[in-house]
């Protein structure tokens, strides 16, 4: 309040005021005019001021210099043309010896719970998306296509970084993991949960070992810097102790989440397109914004930041959901998962 200036006079002073300006000191120590003011004593003063809120800045993507020495998509994509052909072969072959057709008829399907045999070889996997990789047709490979299977070995290992042809990276053991409940609707778990719910999950768990390992650390800086990062090198991170190998929500997994969807997607649009052909299709064009907007099949789009991070937190821990937080990451507390909301939505947005 100040009394008798800035327009003020004639006004009473509010009932709650703490600081009223009723005098000026024109020049003081020759410099400047000084506010002389009456204090309350309602509220402390402080001596500095922190801003109410974070400026966002998605985390830096893969360095060229690393992109350029990956493998690139276009070199995977044949083999996948390969592994249908294959497949194809193994239905056949089950089908004469058994004396009848096995249930599964679509050579994708099959081919893109092999991409994640990675992933589909653990039980809460298997569950999670109702598939175990076809660990028969890995067989078959071993006595009729040892070669194929040696060059696919090393783009489907788990963890192993394939370049998406556009300056990005991708993981495709993860992609197709992520993907197959988007095709076949298969598993007990929520779709999303085996693709960018249970990742931010997990991001979640980083978050809180972090904050473990730094109590004083702010909570949605260090989530800012783990979800979606390549590298845990923001500058916020960079001042903290960080007892973590990299990212459990990182850029390659949001990426290979994004695509996941859209290549079932259109596998779903199209009963009569293949794997190869729909991956040859999507990467000839990818780009982040289709990427990543294909989570908005999961989550209510929004524009506001503060909804859309409302709507991600609900669905990563609603009561339906929460026996799956518990086994995905257990020592997650709900400001983990509010902190990790919170930057997927900026990551979303920005």
């Amino acid at each position: 309040m100040s009394t008798g200036f800035s327009g003020n006079l004639g006004f009473p002073i509010p009932a709650g005021w703490n600081y009223d300006q009723f005098a000026e000191i024109s020049g003081y120590r020759g410099k400047w005019d000084l506010d002389k003011v009456a204090y309350s004593g309602r509220w402390p003063a402080i001596g500095s001021s922190e801003s109410g809120s974070i400026q966002y800045q998605r985390p830096a993507g893969a360095p060229k210099a690393e992109v350029d020495k990956l493998q690139k998509i276009s070199g995977f994509i044949p083999l996948v043309k390969q592994l249908e052909a294959q497949f194809k072969n193994y239905i056949a072959e089950h089908n004469a010896n058994a004396g009848n057709n096995m249930w599964l008829t679509r050579p994708s399907e099959g081919v893109m719970s092999y991409i994640g045999r990675a992933y589909f070889s653990e039980v809460q996997w298997v569950a999670s998306a109702g598939t175990d990789g076809w660990p028969g047709f890995d067989e078959y490979l071993k006595r009729n296509a040892s070669s194929l299977r040696s060059q696919v070995a090393p783009f489907i290992a788990r963890d192993a970084l394939t370049s998406d042809g556009k300056g990005s990276v991708i993981d495709l053991a993860h992609l197709a993991a992520a993907g197959y409940s988007y095709l076949t609707g298969q598993g007990i778990a929520p779709r999303h949960w085996t693709n960018w719910g249970g990742d931010l999950v997990t991001g979640a768990s980083n978050i809180h070992t972090i904050m473990q390992a730094n109590p004083s650390a702010d909570r949605q800086e260090a989530a800012n810097g783990v979800i979606g990062a390549h590298h845990l090198n923001t500058e916020y991170l960079s001042t903290l102790n960080l007892p973590l190998d990299g990212s459990a929500c990182s850029l390659s997994d949001l990426n290979s989440n994004g695509d996941a969807i859209r290549l079932a997607e259109m596998l779903t649009a199209d009963s009569s397109l293949s794997l190869s052909a729909a991956m040859t299709s999507y990467y000839r064009t990818v780009n982040g914004s289709n990427r990543y907007s294909a989570f908005y099949t999961d989550i209510p789009r929004s524009t506001s930041v503060t909804t859309l991070a409302a709507s991600i937190y609900s669905l990563i821990h609603d009561w339906a959901n929460y026996a799956l937080v518990y086994l995905k990451a257990r020592d997650v507390t709900n400001a983990d998962l509010r902190a990790a909301s919170r930057a997927f939505a900026d990551f979303l947005l920005a």
